[in-house]
């Protein structure tokens, strides 16, 4: 006989959980330090609703398109659990780095024959949330209870994987500023599930080269011919932007942000 999930603050499913009961994130200007939050990876990806009921799995999109068909080994990995569940979810496709890679992700998505999907990159699942499971509804559960719920629920896999969380977001952040990734989000863990934005569920972006040269075409920073003179650290060095890189002249690029990190402390995510 299966163990029966006893989750505190879950209550009877009555309600049908779609698409549009998802849980949004609220632009934050900084990371913060605080016992009563979590941290976590904002993945590069698409914001999904996966639901595992009896033999059959559906994944739905934030918009509510079911694109179950073009990612078959989600699916095959929902079947797998031992419970009916409802997950909120980041879907991503890996590149060699383990970084999520947008491009690849995108393409997967626009494949429609079998074969080809077959031999596409694998995608995997980041499960982050626990919003249902068996005839409970866990939405009004704090999130740490939710968590517990989703580590017993969800065996790691291929396709399949419960999100990791940190305590501190200053270290994460840099760390993730450092391998180019998006973001972080920070969780308040005493909250509930609710729908729409609230300020519960955070998201801070990493800085770019593109939010330092909006630092430099605000005027925070001289305009010198070539380029521009960032001031206040030390010299008069001459940047420029390309692409998604800002090119610095006369100055390692770690040691820049670690400048930056000390003059922009708390902004977009520095200090």
């Amino acid at each position: 006989m299966r163990r029966r999930l006893s989750v505190p603050g879950s209550v009877l499913l009555t309600q049908t959980i779609d698409h549009r009961s998802l849980m949004l994130l609220t632009e934050w200007p900084r990371v913060f330090k605080s016992a009563m939050w979590v941290w976590e990876l904002k993945y590069d990806g698409f914001r999904i609703l996966a639901i595992r009921e009896g033999r059959s799995a559906r994944v739905l999109t934030r918009a509510g398109r079911d694109i179950s068909g073009l990612f078959p080994e989600i699916t095959s990995a929902l079947c797998a659990l031992r419970h009916d569940v409802v997950l909120d979810g980041e879907l991503t496709v890996l590149d060699d780095h383990g970084r999520p890679d947008w491009q690849a992700l995108n393409g997967r998505a626009h494949m429609t024959l079998p074969a080809s999907i077959r031999t596409a990159p694998p995608a995997l699942l980041y499960a982050f949330d626990l919003l249902a499971v068996a005839d409970r509804d866990l939405r009004p559960a704090t999130l740490r209870c939710r968590r517990e719920a989703l580590q017993d629920v969800v065996a790691d896999t291929m396709a399949l994987k419960c999100s990791e969380q940190w305590k501190d977001g200053v270290a994460l952040l840099h760390a993730v500023t450092s391998s180019r990734l998006e973001g972080v989000v920070a969780k308040r863990v005493d909250s509930p599930y609710t729908s729409g934005r609230n300020r519960w569920w955070l998201k801070v972006r990493a800085l770019t080269a593109r939010d330092l040269a909006h630092y430099v075409s605000s005027g925070e920073w001289e305009g010198r011919a070539g380029g521009y003179a960032i001031q206040g650290l030390g010299a008069s060095l001459v940047t420029r932007l390309e692409g998604d890189y800002l090119n610095v002249v006369g100055l390692p690029a770690a040691l820049l942000v670690r400048l930056l990190a000390d003059r922009f402390a708390g902004t977009y995510g520095f200090g």
